[in-house]
């Protein structure tokens, strides 16, 4: 059984978050990407969605991750895909959280494992103070 993920976003996004997941991990082994609507991913990237839906096998694991809900990049997926398939899972509104922690899961990709990567990936606001003491602390306190 393997795992494989298949980013697809507008412009180069996914080849961006393929390349920090390289990065970070050192390897970014069975990622394919869709940078549509770009001299490399086209207009009609249909073929390249067949090409991975056709290349998870059914005791693989299949992730598609796409970056805006209800955007045309997510609704050509759907199309392609256009029945369940219960070991492919698609994730729309993605972030680089997500993919790496999709990408990096050990347990089995189920429906409540992806739900909680997902809850965890959440953008969050963070607050920063009015005003900083610089007598109070000292800047190699921060690490």
């Amino acid at each position: 059984m393997s795992r494989k993920l298949l980013i697809a976003t507008h412009g180069y996004l996914a080849n961006g978050f393929r390349s920090s997941i390289e990065i970070l991990t050192g390897t970014s082994a069975g990622i394919d990407t869709i940078n549509a609507y770009t001299e490399e991913g086209g207009e009609d990237y249909t073929k390249s969605i067949a090409e991975f839906l056709e290349s998870v096998g059914p005791e693989d694991e299949g992730v598609i991750l796409t970056d805006i809900v209800g955007g045309s990049v997510n609704q050509k997926v759907m199309q392609t895909l256009r029945t369940s398939r219960p070991n492919i899972f698609l994730i729309s509104g993605t972030n680089l959280i997500t993919a790496l922690a999709v990408f990096l899961e050990d347990r089995p990709l189920t429906k409540e494992v992806l739900n909680e990567i997902v809850d965890q990936a959440k953008v969050q606001l963070i607050e920063m103070p009015t005003s900083f003491d610089s007598s109070s602390s000292r800047e190699d306190d921060f690490f």
